[in-house]
């Protein structure tokens, strides 16, 4: 789940530099050119900022969660068993 929001952020972030990138170079008249290369450094820019605010806000959620007593403390960075690596049955078809 933090993976997903973590591309989610890092998305939001490029999004957001590049659009401030677009209405610097629209605001002081910069040849189309300089602008897009300016708004792609913008992206990357803001989409690491993102990634590094939204690593630090994660790990002060579990923080938080861990000790209100709603987060249990062995299930950080454990892997689930939603998709187990041999399956349990074997497959058979009908």
């Amino acid at each position: 789940m933090v993976d997903r929001l973590m591309k989610y952020l890092i998305l939001i972030g490029g999004f957001i530099g590049f659009s401030i990138g677009l209405l610097f170079g629209w605001a002081f008249e910069s040849p189309y050119p300089s602008m897009l290369w300016k708004s792609c450094m913008a992206a990357y820019v803001a989409g690491w900022l993102m990634k590094w605010w939204g690593g630090m806000w994660a790990k002060s959620l579990k923080t938080a969660l861990r000790e209100s007593g709603e987060l249990d403390s062995s299930s950080d960075n454990q892997p689930s068993d939603v998709y187990p690596d041999q399956p349990s049955e074997p497959a058979t078809q009908s």
